[in-house]
């Protein structure tokens, strides 16, 4: 019993220190060009989970379904309906996920339909896909708590 509280404190601790979210605006090349993106590391998990849990994490919070380009690498997600971001409109989501050093960097680029989202153009629409970042973050965090528990009850076992 005192290994478990031990380890769960541990866990939680873990999961504090992953919850700090910094998405940050960088100019990156995408499939249809050079444009402003959002960017936000994810700790400890690879760049194929990551992907997994954006796919799953765009259905379940805006029922919007996701598909991978094998040839651009890049995950698209189009005709979205995001209220804060589109103020109406639909809008198509490219993503990608790469594997950095403990973990991955998870891109986003949002083309409102004629332009592409800008910290600068569109400041209040980006809030809103800052926020949807962080959310994803807070996602693939709940995520990695969960991998290390399931791992903790499996080293228990043997």
């Amino acid at each position: 019993m005192k290994r478990f509280t031990i380890y769960t404190t541990a866990l939680l601790l873990g999961l504090s220190l992953s919850l700090q979210a910094q998405v940050n605006s960088e100019r990156k090349t995408m499939s249809e060009g050079v444009y402003e993106a959002q960017v936000i590391q994810i700790p400890n998990l690879d760049a194929k989970a990551v992907g997994n849990l954006w796919e799953d994490f765009m259905k379940d919070n805006y029922n919007a379904r996701t598909k991978y380009n094998r040839k651009t690498k890049e995950y698209f997600t189009d005709d979205a309906s995001i209220a804060g971001i589109g103020m109406g409109n639909t809008i198509d989501i490219y993503t990608t996920v790469e594997d950095k050093s403990g973990g991955s960097e998870l891109s986003m680029w949002i083309n409102l339909g004629g332009a592409y989202l800008s910290r600068r153009e569109q400041g209040d629409r980006y809030l809103e896909a800052e926020k949807m970042l962080i959310s994803f973050g807070l996602e693939t965090a709940k995520e990695t708590v969960r991998l290390d528990v399931k791992a903790q009850e499996k080293a228990w076992r043997t």
